[in-house]
């Protein structure tokens, strides 16, 4: 039987303290559903392709609004970089077969690790995040960027970080819907609450950028040990449904099928 693990759940794994079986469970079952951070995401990425569409690849400066997937994003005259973004080349999805013989986990099968970047540009990839904070510190500890240089053999991962932030606090946003009708009892419709609430005002872009290291190929195989090890310890406890996930009677890691 052949294993299919995700470089994000891998990465959510070991980067997160706070991160706990049960919650692991989740993501291996896709019991979880998508965060309204993640969904913002979906939305960012599609407002920016749409932008690279208008302007060529050029770089571009905007104080227009651009509406995506029920958000709305106000760029607010920030300079952000579009040629790193092309509508045919957002989300690729990559994957690369590894020697079960290198990893200490016994398995004895197949593993393949499967994953989508924003964008190669030749030795680099390239990578859009959301955020409220830019926190560099965090986003060089994470195992993403290793990954993913790893198995495209690229030289230097790059990140495009948005700052942004609602435009309205949930209880303004709450106050000036109400204070749209004459009486609360004639039950305003919640979709335009809703909407209010998906409003982000873009307030800075960074960019940051690591590079390939000699040791990182032997670092990524040691933390998929971690990763199938923390599986294993599900497995035993009896918390993990072998059917949803691919794992054969008797246990053993080359049963676990995570997708990205």
């Amino acid at each position: 039987m052949k294993a299919r693990l995700s470089i994000t759940t891998i990465d959510w794994w070991l980067s997160w303290e706070e991160a706990t079986l049960y919650e692991l469970q989740g993501k291996l079952t896709h019991r979880q559903p998508q965060t309204e951070a993640m969904l913002r995401g979906i939305a960012f990425h599609e407002a920016l392709a749409h932008l690279s569409s208008l302007c060529e690849g050029a770089d571009y400066t905007t104080t227009d609004s651009i509406d995506s997937r029920g958000f709305t994003f106000d760029f607010n005259g920030v300079e952000i970089q579009i040629e790193s973004v092309s509508p045919y080349q957002t989300e690729l999805k990559i994957e690369r077969r590894i020697d079960s013989s290198l990893l200490d986990t016994e398995i004895g099968s197949e593993i393949t690790l499967v994953g989508k970047v924003d964008r190669i540009d030749g030795s680099t990839v390239e990578d859009h995040k959301t955020t409220s904070h830019f926190d560099a510190e965090r986003l060089l500890a994470s195992w993403q960027w290793r990954f993913y240089l790893w198995l495209t053999g690229a030289d230097v991962f790059r990140w495009h970080v948005y700052e942004m932030k609602p435009m309205e606090t949930p209880r303004k946003a709450f106050a000036a819907w109400l204070k749209r009708f004459d009486d609360w009892r004639d039950n305003p419709p919640a979709e335009e609450l809703a909407a209010a609430l998906r409003r982000y005002k873009v307030t800075n872009y960074h960019q940051l950028e690591a590079a390939r290291y000699p040791n990182l190929e032997a670092e990524c195989l040691g933390a998929m040990d971690q990763f199938l090890r923390a599986v294993n310890l599900l497995c035993d406890a009896g918390n993990l449904d072998p059917g949803r996930v691919g794992i054969p009677a008797g246990w053993t890691p080359s049963g676990v099928e995570v997708l990205a």
